[in-house]
């Protein structure tokens, strides 16, 4: 009978030992899913920079497939045009060239600053939450 008591405790213990999961969302996966230079489709640029939320250097260069880091500053520099894509393409992202842009996840939703030049987003309210000093220009996902 002693057993069954201390083993049952241990069972317990061990239960409560246990790591608990995290609750929070993880971030979705974003897509580069085009690249165009000068109007003409790139598997890949090297001149497009990836940088951390505090503007340090992550990577330079990207490819047409390439899932961008959480948290992530892209710049894009003239004559290059990236597409990223939202999980299941709920929504695209176009930075064109000389634009700068924040991609964030809030544990909700994906918020994407736009701090220089222009992006085009089509049905953002599906997926992103943009916000810019200059405007965007917004569309609907026309099929």
């Amino acid at each position: 009978m002693i057993w069954r008591v201390f083993g049952a405790a241990a069972l317990v213990l061990l239960v409560c030992d246990a790591p608990m999961e995290t609750q929070g969302a993880s971030p979705p996966a974003l897509t580069i899913t085009r690249i165009t230079r000068d109007g003409v489709r790139s598997a890949s640029v090297t001149d497009a920079v990836l940088r951390d939320l505090r503007g340090v250097v992550i990577q330079r260069g990207v490819r047409t497939g390439e899932t961008l880091p959480d948290d992530v500053r892209v710049d894009v520099p003239p004559p290059d045009v990236l597409t990223i894509t939202a999980p299941n393409g709920m929504s695209t992202a176009t930075l064109n060239g000389g634009c700068s842009a924040f991609f964030h996840f809030t544990g909700a939703i994906e918020s994407v600053t736009v701090t220089r030049g222009k992006a085009t987003f089509d049905d953002p309210a599906n997926f992103f939450r943009v916000s810019g000093p200059n405007g965007i220009d917004t569309s609907a996902n026309e099929k």
